[in-house]
């Protein structure tokens, strides 16, 4: 019959938790930061040739208002949240460019209903920082490490 040796090690629980809250909190901000950045550039600005962009291209913000609504939040039940700041009402312009759909444009000086079709710029800044996670991860382990 064989017999179980008492490990030498010990796991301070709440030490642990501590290290790992820390660690998970640094990750989250960098993570966030990137995105939001990436998303940033990825949004252009007006050019003389060209005041909109093609459908599946990242958008043209003609007014600059778009790249100043995006933030990042950390959330402690669903991690980081990234993105524009969404408004109430029916006409969801950032979400419109996203994923496409209704919005409001003005159009000669007047307001119209319009149908955009997706320019998406938040899935492929996501898309572009999350090959860096792993790296994210193990320099805050670093970072923290002995603390």
């Amino acid at each position: 019959m064989a017999k179980a040796k008492k490990s030498r090690f010990t796991f301070d629980r709440k030490k642990l938790q501590k290290h790992f809250g820390r660690v998970r909190l640094q990750v989250f901000q960098w993570f966030g930061n990137d995105v939001r950045r990436a998303a940033k550039r990825r949004i252009k600005k007006p050019s003389k040739k060209r005041a909109e962009s093609k459908p599946g291209e990242s958008p043209v913000d003609r007014t600059g208002t778009l790249k100043k609504l995006i933030f990042y939040e950390i959330d402690p039940i669903r991690g980081v949240v990234i993105g524009p700041v969404q408004f109430k009402g029916r006409y969801q312009g950032a979400k419109a460019l996203e994923y496409g759909g209704p919005s409001r444009a003005k159009v000669r000086g007047k307001w119209k209903k319009v149908v955009v079709k997706k320019r998406p710029f938040m899935q492929p800044a996501l898309n572009e920082v999350k090959k860096t996670l792993p790296d994210k991860w193990k320099r805050a382990g670093e970072k923290f490490a002995g603390k």
